[in-house]
């Protein structure tokens, strides 16, 4: 560690400090402060504030992870872990493997603009089209398959079109809550894209089954993180599944330094602007988490008082929900 910091920070405070487990509740701090009224700051988040100040011109957001805690390992107990450095060297691997092909695609659009085409030009075309599915916008997918219709073969642009297909199906079935057309279209599409269509298609007639607690207690934790001003306007069809055993889940979860207190985030569930176009959603939740709240007092009575005087301040929930 660097001798301007002092002798009182060693080593281990700035490993423990910031690494990926504890750096949130450090940098959160100020946020968690925020609802409690506390004045002084501990001596931890003084140190913790000292190191990042110093970190901040050379790294804006410094976090120990990945190859930084395998160095910290080799640092601190003249070890590795085999499996995890595996793992990382997997993952840099990949990364070198997208370099090569986005080398091989780019090489290959050189071409094609300089109108100057090799005999297996479409055949190259087609192998990096297929290992940029997933990576690469639709609307340079669909670019790719026009240059090999236009290149007389029909085969391989029925092939590409059939694997980008099964991708956005895969997509739509695996991001459940958040997959929206602007997902797939963030730059918006051109005109005659093979894929926007199918892609609309598919996310209109995607029928979501067995949604669990987590998958709907994100779509309010992201709304209440964000100071109740994002949303996603597919949260619709999710929320209109929530039921009280569900929501029962949600009111009692664990409560972070991003969240701050309880009652805030039940408020934020209330205002969800999702219940605005579900008729009668928000008052049966609103009557729901009331009957949540009665078996909270029945379970443990010293809970009583807190939420007598919450529900008298909001009229049982209909107003003050700041």
């Amino acid at each position: 560690m660097p001798s301007v910091l002092g002798n009182d920070i060693d080593f281990k405070f700035f490993v423990d400090s910031f690494n990926s487990k504890n750096i949130r509740h450090f940098r959160g701090y100020k946020k968690q402060n925020a609802y409690k009224g506390q004045d002084e700051t501990p001596d931890n988040i003084v140190k913790f504030n000292e190191i990042n100040d110093y970190i901040h011109p050379f790294y804006n957001y410094f976090e120990i992870v990945d190859w930084g805690e395998i160095i910290v390992s080799w640092v601190t107990e003249l070890d590795f872990d085999k499996e995890v450095t595996s793992e990382l060297i997997l993952k840099d691997k990949i990364t070198e493997e997208n370099l090569i092909v986005d080398r091989l695609a780019s090489d290959i659009l050189n071409e094609f603009h300089n109108i100057d085409l090799e005999p297996d030009f479409a055949e190259r075309l087609y192998y990096v089209a297929c290992a940029k599915i997933g990576r690469a916008q639709l609307t340079n997918l669909s670019f790719y398959c026009d240059i090999l219709d236009t290149c007389n073969k029909k085969n391989l642009a029925q092939q590409l079109e059939i694997h980008i297909n099964r991708h956005i199906e895969n997509s739509i079935n695996y991001h459940q809550i958040r997959i929206s057309i602007d997902d797939f279209y963030s730059f918006g599409r051109k005109e005659n894209d093979r894929f926007y269509n199918f892609t609309v298609n598919k996310i209109a007639k995607y029928k979501y089954k067995n949604i669990s607690s987590n998958t709907i207690s994100s779509i309010f934790l992201d709304f209440h993180k964000h100071s109740r001003r994002t949303w996603n306007s597919n949260d619709k069809e999710v929320l209109e599944l929530i039921d009280k055993d569900i929501l029962r889940e949600i009111i009692w979860i664990n409560t972070d330094v991003f969240l701050g207190n309880r009652k805030l985030f039940i408020h934020s569930i209330l205002l969800h602007p999702s219940f605005n176009d579900i008729e009668g959603k928000r008052e049966t939740i609103r009557l729901w988490i009331l009957e949540l709240l009665q078996e909270k007092i029945k379970h443990n009575p010293n809970s009583e008082p807190s939420i007598k005087m919450w529900l008298d301040n909001t009229n049982n929930l209909t107003e003050n929900l700041t």
